[in-house]
């Protein structure tokens, strides 16, 4: 009888990620090769469900991933100006069947991931929430009370184009400062962790769940690993002047953040999480783009825009093309990121919000 196995984070990324890639052949995810199922399950945050084949557990016949999210430390206040804190929570994605498994009710087998939640009935339930839904699971799950909640919006360009957006400077309000730091060269430089502490707390605040494993495994630029994922990270800041003509004592307000990873050599580059205040968001991705090697030639970079219609806007104005629209949805019928502080523009994967 085909059954449901579960691969425990990480722990089977390597040896189950070859089989991954070829399920994802036919399917809306065609173009995910082993760098991506890589990415996905060596974050140490994941947990894959699959339905392997009644008479060759090699070969795949459904997937279904799982990222467990933990509440921040510290998000949002209610009105009455009270700390409040994100429940516990489970995001899915790349529900995946193969052609010749199709209505034979995999997709149903792969349900009990989204069931089971390992708590009691007395403890509060876990949050159940799909990133951004692609078309066909939207169906799916709406038939198990999912609701649209947002809307994620990818677009792309090429990436000489990214490196020539035109910024404007609104008024006399100084231009927004963006420093990189990381590389993506074959000598890849560490970025520290004065770096991906500040990343992981403006994530924390602008999400409202705890993410350090898998920003600190984007993170980490491995040197040693020749195929692995390379970041670069930019720091938005704006000047605020303290006094009228003493520059050198002014202040700089970080005002937002941005990272930009490649999964495999010749790969197109991807742009997420991106935080802070929509204007940081161009300058800060015009500065991820310039930061890349020089040898990337007409490589594709694309941003997936979280319900911030202005910002999609503004990206459309600077030669990206809008390529699919996908609704969020949740369990619960509330926002994916309800107790963040509303930074949250650009997500890092459809699966991992």
């Amino acid at each position: 009888m085909v059954s449901v196995s579960s691969f425990q984070k990480g722990v089977a990324a390597t040896s189950l990620t070859p089989f991954l890639s070829e399920l994802s052949t036919g399917t809306e995810m065609a173009s995910y090769g082993n760098p991506q199922w890589e990415f996905l399950l060596a974050g140490g945050d994941i947990n894959a469900y699959v339905v392997p084949s009644e008479n060759d557990d090699t070969n795949l016949l459904g997937s279904l991933l799982r990222v467990e999210l933990s509440p921040a430390a510290s998000t949002s206040k209610d009105n009455n100006g009270a700390a409040t804190t994100a429940a516990d929570a489970a995001g899915f994605g790349m529900m995946l069947v193969s052609r010749e498994a199709r209505g034979k009710g995999v997709a149903k087998l792969l349900n009990k991931a989204i069931d089971d939640d390992g708590k009691q009935k007395s403890e509060s339930p876990i949050r159940k929430l799909l990133p951004a839904c692609s078309a066909m699971g939207q169906p799916v799950y709406s038939k198990l009370g999912f609701s649209s909640v947002g809307k994620v919006t990818g677009l792309s360009t090429e990436i000489s184009k990214a490196r020539n957006i035109r910024l404007v400077e609104e008024g006399t309000t100084k231009c927004v400062n963006v420093k990189t730091f990381g590389s993506m060269d074959k000598d890849a430089t560490m970025i520290d962790s004065k770096i991906r502490n500040m990343l992981i707390e403006m994530d924390s605040k602008a999400t409202g769940y705890d993410r350090t494993n898998r920003l600190s495994f984007m993170l980490r630029n491995n040197v040693k690993d020749v195929d692995g994922v390379k970041t670069i990270v930019a720091i938005a800041t704006r000047t605020i002047p303290t006094a009228a003509d003493d520059d050198d004592n002014d202040d700089k307000e970080i005002i937002g953040a941005a990272v930009i990873r490649r999964e495999m050599r010749g790969g197109p580059f991807v742009v997420g999480p991106i935080i802070g205040s929509y204007k940081a968001a161009l300058p800060l991705v015009k500065a991820l783009a310039k930061a890349v090697p020089n040898d990337a030639g007409e490589s594709k970079i694309t941003v997936m825009v979280s319900d911030h219609h202005e910002l999609v806007d503004d990206f459309t104005s600077s030669s990206f093309e809008k390529g699919f629209e996908y609704p969020a949805m949740s369990l619960d019928g509330k926002p994916i990121y309800e107790k963040g502080d509303g930074s949250y523009l650009g997500i890092i994967h459809l699966t991992l919000g």
